[in-house]
């Protein structure tokens, strides 16, 4: 018989192939289509804060431009680089007249409104900006060691809290970044601050306190600079992805995993640029944002330890430990803040009973409005730890630090050591620029 070659079969097979052919196409439109969906561009509506008018954030990159435009270099930056030689009484006068239009300007300006403007774009001006902040902290730095050469050690400590009231304003609405900078420029005026304390009179002592109350008012909590934080990067990520749509994603994701030119991808890293090609984009933005606004929720509870928030999987996640080292800056700055407030306060108990308390509630309320919490206590309202020694003659006063362990008042004098030990009063200098004390005493 000869073989069915009738037309029906034949229908048959193509209507199948046709069936196959049309599944295929649909199974890519429907890839394509979700693929573009899931890369659409992200829109984030995100608050923009009202500036004050004057803004002393002008008025302080001012005072930074005129200081680094200064004929005479800081004696700050002279001590600093070992040239403590060129500061003759001459050389420290003529910085000094040079010096005062600079500390006349900042003086004006902490006594107005200040934010920093919000940041949306990695603006080049306003890292440099930051870079002005810090010079001008030098020069605030130069002033005090020129008064404390000239034998006033009372102008000197003045200058150095004008310089701190400027370092814990700095980072006022802004990102970590700025918040680093204020850290940075606290440190500068701590390294001097603690030295001429024994040199100051009662009354002198008196002014200070006051003054180091006004300044703590105004510190910047690092839950408000990691909520700036989520806005900031959210703008970038945001703007960055509306600018790699189409094939540009996958070159991008190439080089977001660190894939070299003309190399192909290992394993890993091939698994990295398919989960950023194929994710969803604004929620990856959105991932990234609520664990930043977790860990400004963290932030506000008693540090007790490393954050354990999950970081999100994806290739714009932000480094976890950048935030944990800003985190350990801030919280440094406060221990080191409470320290030179009860400090204070032990001086002019001692000057004023011949002897140091047995308890720092025995400060309260004549020489502080309450005991000073230690942010690295472990929880809410630890005090700081504070013994006295030598019936009275002398006490010993510490902050537990980063590592949360009571080494009974133990220091690490190097920043990079594994265990940095305690903070401790009498040794909060880092680097002594007034000829007093030395770090490894």
């Amino acid at each position: 018989m000869e073989p069915d070659s009738s037309p029906a079969p034949r229908r048959k097979r193509g209507a199948k192939a046709r069936l196959v052919l049309a599944g295929i196409v649909l199974i890519l439109l429907a890839g394509t289509a979700l693929y573009f969906y899931r890369n659409r561009a992200p829109s984030f509506d995100l608050p923009e804060p009202t500036m004050p008018v004057p803004n002393a954030y002008q008025a302080f990159i001012r005072a930074g431009e005129q200081a680094q435009r200064l004929p005479h270099k800081s004696p700050y930056d002279l001590e600093a680089a070992g040239q403590a030689q060129r500061l003759t009484p001459a050389s420290l006068a003529a910085f000094h007249r040079d010096a005062a239009p600079v500390l006349a300007l900042v003086r004006r300006a902490l006594g107005e409104p200040y934010h920093v403007p919000p940041d949306r774009s990695a603006s080049p001006a306003l890292m440099l900006n930051n870079y002005l902040f810090v010079r001008l902290e030098h020069v605030i730095a130069g002033e005090a060691i020129y008064y404390e050469r000239a034998g006033q050690p009372d102008r000197a400590m003045d200058t150095l809290l004008d310089g701190l009231e400027l370092a814990v304003t700095i980072p006022r609405g802004g990102t970590l970044l700025p918040g680093l900078v204020g850290a940075a420029c606290e440190t500068v005026c701590d390294d001097q601050i603690e030295p001429l304390l024994p040199r100051l009179s009662p009354a002198e002592l008196a002014r200070a306190a006051a003054h180091l109350e006004r300044i703590e008012a105004r510190r910047t909590a690092f839950a408000d600079t990691l909520t700036e934080e989520a806005d900031l990067m959210t703008a970038r990520q945001q703007s960055f992805l509306q600018e790699i749509q189409g094939l540009k994603i996958y070159d991008t994701a190439r080089e977001l995993a660190g894939v070299e030119h003309r190399h192909t991808p290992t394993w890993g890293q091939f698994r990295q640029i398919a989960g950023f090609c194929l994710a969803d984009k604004p929620a990856m933005v959105q991932a990234n944002r609520d664990y930043l606004l977790a860990l400004a929720a963290e932030a506000r509870k008693p540090y007790t330890g490393p954050s354990r928030q999950r970081v999100p999987d994806n290739l714009l996640a932000p480094a976890a430990d950048t935030f944990q080292t800003g985190r350990d800056r801030f919280l440094t700055c406060q221990a080191v803040a409470a320290i030179l407030r009860t400090e204070i306060a032990l001086l002019r108990f001692h000057a004023a009973h011949g002897r140091y308390p047995d308890q720092l509630t025995q400060l309260v309320p004549a020489f502080l409005p309450s005991v000073p919490a230690d942010p690295f206590g472990g929880g809410a309202g630890v005090p700081l730890r504070y013994r006295r020694a030598a019936d009275g003659k002398s006490f010993l006063l510490y902050s537990l630090g980063a590592g949360l362990q009571d080494h009974g008042g133990h220091f690490t004098p190097h920043a990079d050591a594994d265990d940095p030990g305690n903070i401790v009063a009498g040794h909060l200098w880092r680097r002594p620029t007034l000829g007093v004390g030395s770090a490894e005493d």
